[in-house]
């Protein structure tokens, strides 16, 4: 991605960033010119994506919550099992299971 490449000056990542905005647009129909909007569709599409993110916000705080509660009616790790250390903190281990065999 040239935008993002550290190399890259700054004139060049914006112009970059926007032609693919350009070009993107139309493909994922959404307005480019939003002068041509009247300012009741820009507030209604305005409130409605805040209340889109705010229902995902919600959501996500939510599972949160579950986690926490999750987590904290688990029995605590002793020493010797798997993701005790001296401290108390339990780390999680992400392992690999699909290794490939040869």
């Amino acid at each position: 991605m040239t935008f993002s490449h550290p190399k890259e000056t700054r004139e060049n990542r914006n112009l970059a960033r926007k032609l693919i905005s350009k070009w993107s647009r139309p493909i994922f129909n959404l307005n480019s010119d939003f002068s041509s909007m009247s300012r009741e569709d820009r507030q209604r599409r305005d409130k409605e994506l805040a209340k889109k993110l705010g229902e995902s916000a919600d959501k996500r705080s939510a599972a949160r919550r579950a986690m926490a509660e999750k987590e904290a009616s688990a029995k605590p790790l002793r020493p010797g099992e798997l993701g005790f250390t001296v401290k108390g903190f339990p780390i999680k281990i992400k392992m690999n299971l699909n290794q490939p065999s040869f």
